[in-house]
């Protein structure tokens, strides 16, 4: 199961396993169901989410780890591109859970890959109730930030 295959890496046991479950739907891979339910058009409102808690833990770390701003914007860029995010879902082999468009033949496109790392991140953070210490160790699991401190 993709569920606790992913629970094992992140070292996090989701309460709504459907907040993980839509992280995998690359964006195109569900049907568009009405504007009443707007997340359900794949995985890229949680990537948003997702890639916006994920600087703020590379930053936090670096400004409290006493780097310079400068070092922090540098890390934060190259720890959170599209190109790491996307090698980190391989590197743990959780591309091959993510749900895609047809049209894609089981093929993960590096920006896919980043957002559905970035949605991951974000279905913890949800799930966690928007708890720092939960989803900064998960995002420590992943090594993402390891330059940070």
């Amino acid at each position: 199961m993709a569920d606790n295959a992913i629970e094992k890496i992140l070292q996090y046991h989701f309460q709504d396993p459907a907040l993980l479950e839509e992280a995998l739907h690359a964006d195109g891979s569900t049907p568009s169901l009405s504007k009443d339910k707007p997340r359900e058009h794949g995985n890229k409102a949680l990537a948003m989410i997702g890639d916006a808690v994920l600087r703020l833990v590379v930053v936090n770390d670096g400004i409290v780890g006493g780097n310079t701003r400068q070092s922090c914007h540098e890390i934060c860029m190259a720890e959170t591109s599209n190109t790491a995010l996307s090698k980190v879902l391989c590197k743990w082999e959780m591309d091959r859970f993510v749900h895609l468009p047809g049209s894609l033949k089981g093929t993960v496109a590096r920006t896919t890959g980043a957002s559905t790392t970035e949605a991951i991140v974000a279905a913890v953070w949800i799930d966690s109730d928007h708890d720092f210490d939960t989803v900064h160790r998960v995002i420590h699991n992943l090594h993402i930030g390891a330059g940070c401190t």
